[in-house]
């Protein structure tokens, strides 16, 4: 079993907010003993991880990969190569903070088109002008078909 995660802008919201207390301090660096392995690009998978692993203490095989892009991809191939069985496929994005928009507006790269924001994301249109920075998560789980259809049988036979 596996757990493969993207995402982007790790750890945008709470190094923004270490830093506010940083500097509003008296420049004594006090920190959360959580900042770094919160911005870590892998603590979400592994904190999902963990909680499976004690909910099913049978895994034997523990593959944790995290990107920083789309990877449903890999996913797929990982199971398709043999190498899990059973995959949990996701990512998640929070770059709605002062630095995630302001750096994305410095780069020109936010959409322009304010006056009809439900038009603005427009990401096939060859009139575009940017991207709209959302928030969100999502995930799937892909298991191999052999593997699953054992597992109901197993299950089925358990129930008798």
């Amino acid at each position: 079993m596996g757990v493969i995660w993207a995402s982007g802008m790790v750890g945008i919201g709470t190094f923004y907010e270490e830093m506010k207390g940083f500097f509003a301090g008296d420049g004594t660096p006090r920190f959360n003993p959580f900042f770094i392995p919160k911005m870590i690009s892998g603590y979400c998978r592994r904190a999902y991880f963990n909680e499976l692993w004690i909910q099913r203490t049978q895994l034997l095989y523990r593959k944790c990969l995290c990107f920083f892009f789309p990877c449903s991809n890999r996913c797929f191939n990982f199971i398709r190569l043999g190498k899990a069985d059973v995959i949990v496929c996701g990512g998640s994005e929070a770059a709605i903070t002062i630095p995630g928009v302001g750096g994305f507006n410095a780069m020109k790269a936010l959409s322009e088109n304010n006056d009809s924001p439900k038009t603005a994301s427009r990401p096939f249109d060859k009139g575009r002008d940017g991207f709209v920075l959302g928030e969100g998560a999502g995930a799937i789980v892909l298991e191999e078909y052999e593997h699953a259809v054992k597992e109901v049988q197993n299950l089925c036979r358990t129930c008798r």
